[in-house]
């Protein structure tokens, strides 16, 4: 499936700043954003049905940042329910996840959750600066 999968995501993703192949069992997608250490944020996709439904995730890279704040969760809360509403994301134990919207194109997609993700670190660095 990976392989009709990196094909579907290839032929749809079409833009100058993302890079895509495989990794494991994910298509990998580099986007042009960056983290404030300036490695590149990666969105991965998979899926779970068909090939229409597509999942994106970021498989945690950005709650790597959140890990490094000192504990507060009310911090935790905060960040999580602004990045849920803004960006339309789900986050389960520090993972992103995202769906294709039926209106979005691929592109569009990929970069709403790696915003999110750059988002998140940045606001995690901010209060780690803070503290």
């Amino acid at each position: 499936m990976n392989g009709l999968l990196y094909n579907h995501v290839l032929s749809e993703a079409r833009h100058p700043d993302l890079y895509v192949d495989i990794r494991g069992q994910f298509v990998r997608i580099r986007t042009s954003c960056l983290y404030p250490d300036s490695d590149y944020v990666y969105v991965y996709c998979y899926n779970l049905d068909t090939i229409e439904r597509i999942t994106l995730t970021d498989l945690g890279n950005s709650f790597q940042y959140v890990r490094e704040i000192p504990s507060r969760s009310d911090d935790i809360q905060t960040i999580s329910s602004t990045v849920r509403k803004a960006f339309d994301v789900s986050i389960d134990r520090g993972v992103l996840t995202t769906h294709r919207r039926i209106d979005e194109a691929l592109p569009t997609a990929i970069y709403r959750l790696a915003a999110a993700s750059v988002f998140i670190a940045h606001i995690s660095l901010a209060d780690m600066q803070n503290a």
